[in-house]
């Protein structure tokens, strides 16, 4: 279920790379596996009927209306109840059995950490999960002094929560009593 970002319902917000494919200029939408692919992740992040919110297909083509669009795109980001990245070079490379501190690499350099736009993205989302060749992780999947590296190399780990939100309270309390 695709969800406009306007929507009370849960959504999951999709944060991706376009040279990994899942964006175009040239094209309407995505091909219905992929369509298919992202449901089924959202539905893993605890999104019951897989709604998402993706650029590619919840973008207009009209160049104003556009325009438009992409200004309101911190707001979809902020509104999603989870964010999932998608890197081809992190999906490609990891596997929830590989070392955490090779993950942590992987993410770090990333094409989605040195794209500017991923910023906001990756900092607004309530919940900032990444997708691995066999699953999801979020920030929690880095525990103990793996947390504490995370939290230093990957900056939008240390500076994503909001005091005046309670689902990023709540979930900065989980991450927190990883630490020790």
């Amino acid at each position: 279920t695709v969800r406009r970002a306007d929507s009370e319902a849960p959504y999951v917000a999709i944060s991706h790379v376009w040279a990994d494919g899942l964006g175009s200029v040239s094209e309407d939408g995505l091909p219905m596996c992929q369509v298919k692919r992202l449901a089924r992740l959202a539905t893993q992040v605890g999104v019951e009927d897989g709604a998402f919110w993706q650029d590619g297909l919840c973008i207009p083509g009209d160049k104003l209306v556009r325009k438009r669009a992409i200004a309101q795109m911190n707001k979809v980001y902020a509104g999603a109840d989870k964010t999932i990245v998608l890197d081809e070079s992190i999906r490609s490379t990891c596997r929830l059995s590989t070392p955490k501190e090779e993950v942590l690499l992987r993410i770090a350099t990333s094409g989605w950490m040195r794209r500017i736009w991923t910023l906001q993205e990756g900092m607004l989302g309530r919940e900032l999960y990444f997708e691995l060749e066999d699953g999801l992780i979020d920030c929690s999947y880095f525990g103990g002094l793996t947390f504490d590296l995370a939290r230093q190399t990957v900056h939008i780990l240390a500076n994503r929560f909001d005091p005046e939100d309670e689902a990023r309270r709540t979930f900065k309390r989980r991450l927190d009593g990883l630490k020790h």
